[in-house]
């Protein structure tokens, strides 16, 4: 079976990722600091990709006359890129900052914010996020963001 582009391809694609992946977390975790909440919310995307990895992992196993190793390697090497990257609706707030998908701001970079109810809303750009604050860990965020940018209170308040 002939797979030497398709698969060198795939290869070099998934060390690009992985690579993308690893400079945007090293950019992003600084700006958070240390966790204090983390909401892992791929909504079935990453399930439904690791199911797909896995039925080509066995195929291409019990597949004759195709190159397993670098076939596996490409495959490994997309198991970790989906493990890695940020479901688009991930979300964490932490000591320094928020991230929520691939979008992380320290607190001092924020446009706006609030914290009303059960979240933390902030404005990145254009668009409003939300990451769950529980209630023992509110009063603590709170300070953090007066602390690092009282005047990006947003003024609603519902």
């Amino acid at each position: 079976m002939e797979s030497g582009f398709p698969l060198s391809s795939a290869i070099l694609l998934t060390t690009f990722g992985l690579l993308w992946v690893a400079f945007a977390r090293w950019r992003r975790d600084p700006m958070i600091g240390k966790p204090i909440v983390v909401v892992r919310d791929s909504i079935g995307v990453k399930p439904a990709l690791f199911a797909a990895q896995a039925a080509l992992a066995l195929i291409v196993s019990l597949t004759e006359d195709f190159p397993t190793k670098s076939a596996l390697f490409a495959l490994y090497g997309a198991f970790m890129l989906t493990w890695l990257s940020p479901g688009f609706r991930d979300r964490a707030c932490g000591d320094s900052g928020v991230f929520y998908g691939w979008i992380a701001r320290r607190y001092e970079d924020l446009d706006e914010w609030r914290l009303t109810g059960d979240h933390l809303r902030f404005k990145a750009g254009s668009e409003w996020h939300a990451v769950e604050v529980p209630a023992e860990q509110r009063t603590r965020v709170r300070s953090l963001l007066v602390q690092a940018a009282p005047d990006r209170e947003s003024r609603f308040n519902a």
